[in-house]
């Protein structure tokens, strides 16, 4: 895989002792490994969730890689991921496919293009024997799931920390 290729270069300077600062490292992940997770992902959206965890899985070495947080000294267990995530800001992986795609979505929705006008006022005026596109169908059931996770889910840890990532 190409992300970890590059994530194999960079690591001296990505690596927790390297001389860069962290909100550094987060920057140059966020410019040269994520894309390259990421790209075409809106074409991708019906992957099954095994492709997703592969890829989930590499973000998260990434952001460990990062923050130098790995095993935690006092219970030698590996830190959570939702922890990284909330620590350094990042959304999953998905969820930054989902925002990109719903953009993606909304451009073309607002596109001046005749065809693509007629696309969706076909499609929300549910006109017989047109219907919506399994590509809407997705992004809208994911958007309810990372609502319904994002609001409802309670965190599992009770400590505060501090945002030093950005």
């Amino acid at each position: 895989m190409q992300a970890k290729r590059i994530k194999s270069v960079l690591l001296p300077p990505l690596n927790r002792n390297g001389p860069l600062p962290a909100d550094l490292k987060l920057t140059i992940y966020k410019l040269l490994i994520r894309p390259i997770l990421t790209y075409a992902s809106a074409s991708w959206i019906t992957t099954p969730l095994t492709n997703r965890l592969k890829l989930q899985r590499v973000h998260n070495s990434a952001i460990r890689l990062i923050t130098g947080k790995c095993i935690n000294p006092s219970t030698n267990h590996y830190y959570p991921t939702q922890l990284l995530h909330e620590e350094t800001e990042l959304a999953t992986l998905w969820q930054h496919i989902m925002k990109a795609a719903g953009a993606f979505h909304n451009r073309c929705r607002e596109n001046t293009n005749e065809t693509i006008e007629n696309i969706w006022m076909a499609d929300e005026q549910n006109i017989p024997g047109i219907q919506a596109t399994r590509f809407q169908e997705l992004l809208l059931r994911e958007k309810k799931t990372i609502t319904r996770d994002t609001h409802t889910r309670p965190h599992k840890h009770t400590h505060t920390h501090t945002h030093i990532y950005r």
